[in-house]
């Protein structure tokens, strides 16, 4: 096991960037403890090839090194180098450069720019299996153990049969529900189409309601079902930019909106990566903003401010509009299902956004509230737990062979 600080990672991604187009190189040095391999210092080096596919360390830096390891009574624990193109594992040149089984070789990949993924290898005789790495960050010690069982067998039973009755509450609702409802607006609209003109006005208008409230409950049906199948979801965990996904969900749902109204989006800086399931943060984002877009659109300026923070141990990140508000003492019932704080006529809605928000954050280990006032706007808070909290960088967390060989 290789253990790392954070701030050590955080020194391997900077000189890597900096080195970029071509590939980095250095050196870890550290002590063994047991089969812990703490790394105490990281040696940036020159890539003396100046090369994006390969990289040699000069041989005067590398006896510094070998003497400041020796002076501190640590031991040489392996090298690290960047694939600036190219994904996290050992290429067939590092495979057949790799002369110690003992040492790690650490891989820093940053082909995708926003994403940059880190791996550690032992590699003996042309067999490459990828070590289980600690990093120390915050005040928890996050593991990721490629090969570790998440379930036991009695549990995973269990699970498969919930999900088989979720399943099947999921297959009634979706054909002995929805089929009756979608029936009785296809006769709603075929009277209308083949006898609209025998009607009078207001019989019209009674048909147009009904095919209303069949839209109405067909909308609520899916929601449900949405907020089941979130529930059931196995989430997958990677990289995200938060900054950038609130600016790209913002920029996707604005164009809804009026064209006369202004609405301006604010982001803070400081907002970090986290490590989460994309599809799901981005559902979490997706609700919020599409409720701070519809509550101040009768603002001739509507402002939504997104944010972070760490207080009292928590991180907290936020989404604040200056629109209608609500009143604080219905603020817990917005996170039950169907629950609305305004009438269906002002204000569009299912009344199910909140509740799957709440339901999405609670699977990343965090909580949700929601603070407002009327005729002045709210603010949705939401934290994620420590070790899904990152600064730059992840570990590979997909799920890959143990071991392989190029011969």
């Amino acid at each position: 096991m290789l253990v790392l600080q954070k701030g050590q990672i955080d020194e391997i991604l900077l000189h890597s960037k900096s080195e970029l187009p071509n590939e980095s190189c250095g050196l870890l040095g550290g002590i063994v403890d047991g089969d812990k391999k703490i790394i105490q210092k990281i040696y940036l080096l020159k890539n003396i090839d100046q090369s994006p596919e390969h990289f040699s360390i000069d041989i005067e830096e590398q006896f510094r090194v070998i003497s400041d390891i020796r002076k501190n009574k640590w031991q040489l624990i392996g090298n690290f180098h960047s694939h600036p193109e190219s994904p996290s594992r050992p290429s067939e040149e590092d495979i057949r450069l790799a002369f110690d089984p003992s040492l790690s070789y650490v891989i820093l990949s940053l082909q995708k720019k926003l994403k940059p993924v880190l791996n550690s290898f032992i590699i003996k005789d042309k067999i490459v299996t990828r070590e289980e790495i600690t990093i120390l960050e915050w005040f928890t010690i996050k593991k990721i153990n490629p090969n570790k069982k998440k379930y036991s067998d009695f549990e995973n039973c269990k699970l498969q049969n919930s999900r088989n009755d979720l399943q099947s509450f999921n297959y009634t609702i979706s054909h002995e529900i929805k089929a009756p409802v979608r029936a009785i607006d296809g006769y709603a609209r075929i009277f209308i189409e083949d006898y609209g003109n025998q009607v009078s006005e207001e019989g019209i208008t009674i048909i147009h309601n009904i095919r209303n409230i069949c839209s109405d409950t067909l909308a609520l049906v899916n929601k449900l079902l949405e907020y089941t199948k979130v529930g059931d979801f196995e989430p997958i965990k990677e990289v995200i930019n938060l900054q950038a996904m609130f600016k790209s969900v913002f920029d996707e749902l604005v164009i809804g909106y009026s064209e006369s109204q202004k609405i301006t989006l604010q982001i803070d800086d400081g907002i970090p990566f986290i490590l989460a399931d994309s599809t799901l943060i981005k559902q979490v984002i997706t609700n919020i903003i599409s409720n701070s877009l519809k509550f101040t659109r009768n603002k001739d300026v509507g402002i939504i401010k997104v944010g972070y923070s760490f207080e009292n141990n928590e991180n907290v990140f936020y989404i604040k509009d200056n629109g209608v508000g609500f009143d604080m003492k219905f603020s817990e019932n917005l996170f039950g299902m169907f629950q609305r704080m305004h009438s269906i006529d002002d204000f569009e809605g299912s009344g199910v956004g909140l509740a799957i928000v709440k339901l999405i954050v609670q699977k990343f280990g965090g909580r949700v509230w929601i603070a407002g006032e009327v005729g002045k706007g709210a603010c949705v808070y939401f934290t994620i737990s420590h070790e899904n909290i990152l600064n730059w960088i992840t570990i590979d967390t997909k799920p890959v062979d143990k071991t392989y060989s190029i011969s």
